[in-house]
């Protein structure tokens, strides 16, 4: 097996120095009831301060000295952001303090060979920001002491000539590395026992009758004589990611790059598990414990953080802070799974999908979510009544969104034999009647009906019309038709001698024009 170890040395000082600039700057932590210096940023190391120095003396060495307390959960989010991200490589991950470990034997292949998938580990790695050591073993331990050696003991954190060691080199390794008591580690060095090799040369038995069987067995998984079992990350179902500010943000352009950092997690958490979002939640916490939340819906799913950023712009045009916002939170609930589309050979159907889509989203943001509506069917026989307008990202039971294999198909809404005109007035035009035939200017020939409609008398709107597709002499189409309700028939329909379809004869009823054919 192949584990690669990412130890964060800094991670404790990078959770502040990731959100905001700071002049001289440190980590407490209590030892033995005093409080000292955990870690130090640059300006502070440059005044003088070091880790182990006491707080008292780091105050008097700077006198703008920035304290921070250790903040594990932020250390743990931002650690559990990390996995999401490489979660590309390997879903074989473990999580531990400061550094994360990653089982790589099985995708290897995948990434054509070791040297490979470390160069895009560490590409990776360079555009998050932290600084971190990188060492390849056949054992997770002995990959970690190997990682934190090289940190802290070697000078040579960055170096790509050595990634991959043998078990045997951990033998190098210092015995303060060891995750063991600090008690343990003075009695060892008191001993003259300052490196692993040093424990190698003495006999089980007695570091066993000396310090316990703790010791011996983390020197055993070291070497993988004893199975060391980690825990996997697991990635959650919902993606919930958020920021907090040092500072309120009063401008709409101040939200963007906390925006693109969130939406970044977001590309990476539903790469990792191989999803699109439907739909996600931004809100932004205000002074005074306020929020304030919009839901952007998507046309079509979607996972590209450019993307999603581009539509958070257009939103937040037209949106005003009523207050200075002090944190940004992202959440996405509704998923679809990510699936591989085929492409045809003169083009991709699955752009002309997108790009509809985008346009969709791109004016649904920009005007409103009801601002963009879509013709949907209606289970009715009544013309005017068989389809209304709805908001185009709203459901309903006689839509489905089409897929790039019947981009170029027809749904099939009504009767082969029916004929519809897809242009149809919103009230239709009384027409002129001359010996039973319409007039719309000039004669009308009727060349297709009749198509009786009788329904509706269930909801006190009830017709009983006969439908005609008649030609005007300059060649335009129209759908007309009778009222029966307010006529009598006169006489039945009969054979045309040139083999047209004649129709009843209509003297003193009334023709309307209902819609015209493209």
């Amino acid at each position: 097996m192949l584990w690669v170890c990412i130890y964060l040395p800094l991670l404790p000082l990078e959770t502040f120095t990731r959100q905001k600039h700071y002049g001289p700057l440190i980590i407490e932590e209590k030892t033995n009831n005093r409080r000292v210096v955990l870690l130090a940023n640059d300006e502070a190391r440059h005044a003088g301060i070091q880790p182990g120095t006491s707080i008292p003396t780091a105050l008097g060495l700077s006198s703008n000295l920035s304290i921070k307390k250790k903040d594990d959960k932020t250390e743990w989010k931002n650690l559990e952001q990390l996995a999401t991200w490489a979660y590309q490589f390997t879903p074989n991950i473990t999580l531990k303090e400061h550094m994360l470990l990653l089982e790589v034997e099985s995708s290897l292949t995948l990434f054509h060979g070791k040297e490979m998938l470390c160069e895009k580990i560490i590409a990776g790695l360079q555009d998050w920001g932290y600084e971190y050591s990188i060492a390849c073993c056949s054992t997770p331990k002995s990959a970690e002491l190997l990682a934190k050696n090289k940190y802290h003991y070697e000078d040579n954190t960055h170096s790509d000539d050595e990634l991959f060691f043998d078990v045997s080199d951990v033998q190098r390794c210092p015995i303060n590395l060891l995750d063991i008591p600090e008690k343990e580690k003075q009695q060892l060095a008191s001993m003259g026992l300052t490196h692993l090799h040093h424990l190698d040369s003495l006999p089980q038995s007695a570091i066993n009758r000396r310090f316990g069987t703790g010791l011996s067995l983390q020197l055993q998984q070291i070497l993988g004589h004893t199975p060391d079992i980690q825990k996997n990350f697991t990635l959650p179902r919902t993606f919930d990611q958020s920021i907090h500010f040092i500072e309120e943000l009063t401008h709409t352009d101040s939200l963007l790059f906390p925006l693109k950092r969130l939406f970044s997690y977001l590309e990476n958490y539903l790469v990792a598990r191989q999803l699109l979002c439907n739909s996600f939640v931004v809100t932004f916490h205000e002074r005074f414990q306020q929020q304030h939340s919009f839901v952007m819906q998507l046309t079509q799913p979607h996972y590209r953080q450019e993307y999603l950023l581009s539509l958070i712009k257009l939103k937040l045009d037209n949106l005003a802070l009523q207050q200075p916002v002090i944190g940004i939170k992202v959440s996405a609930r509704y998923f679809s799974p990510m699936t591989q589309q085929n492409q045809d050979l003169f083009g991709s159907s699955q752009e002309n999908i997108q790009s509809k889509s985008t346009l969709v989203d791109t004016l649904s943001t920009r005007l409103g979510q009801g601002a963009i509506t879509r013709i949907a069917l209606q289970n009715d026989h009544r013309p005017e009544l068989a389809a209304k307008n709805v908001a185009i990202k709203e459901p309903s039971a006689s839509y489905r969104p089409r897929t790039p294999h019947d981009t170029t198909a027809s749904i099939q809404t009504q009767h082969p034999q029916l004929t519809r005109p897809l242009w149809l007035f919103q009230t239709p035009q009384l027409l002129r009647n001359k010996k039973g035939i319409p007039v719309y200017g000039e004669r009308l020939q009727l060349i297709k009906g009749p198509e009786r409609i009788e329904t509706g008398w269930w909801d006190q709107q009830p017709i009983n019309r006969d439908y005609y597709v008649a030609q005007h002499p300059t060649g335009v189409i129209y759908w007309v038709y009778v009222d029966r309700d307010h006529a009598v028939e006169e006489k039945k329909a009969v054979n045309s001698p040139r083999g047209q379809t004649y129709t009843p004869s209509y003297q003193t009823q009334k023709w309307y024009l209902h819609g015209v054919f493209g």
